[in-house]
């Protein structure tokens, strides 16, 4: 079974637990938003908002090759 990656872009105070801006994490089969976000590093109670691919979408999505996420 091949990787799948996404691009998380991480704003405002969320870099203090990444220590980057971006993180690009590899996954198989399709994770939820939650679970990768905090795989990062960031606790999902420090999270504002999600978008991916420039839409607005909750915790529980599951998360594509490709994928690019914003959280904030």
């Amino acid at each position: 079974m091949s990787l799948n990656t996404a691009t998380f872009i991480f704003k405002g105070s969320l870099k203090d637990f990444t220590e980057q801006d971006q993180v690009v994490k590899s996954f198989q089969l399709h994770p939820s938003a939650k679970d990768l976000i905090e795989s990062c590093g960031v606790p999902q109670v420090e999270v504002y908002g999600l978008r991916v691919n420039h839409r607005l979408e909750s915790f529980s999505y599951n998360v594509a090759d490709g994928d690019k996420l914003t959280v904030y």
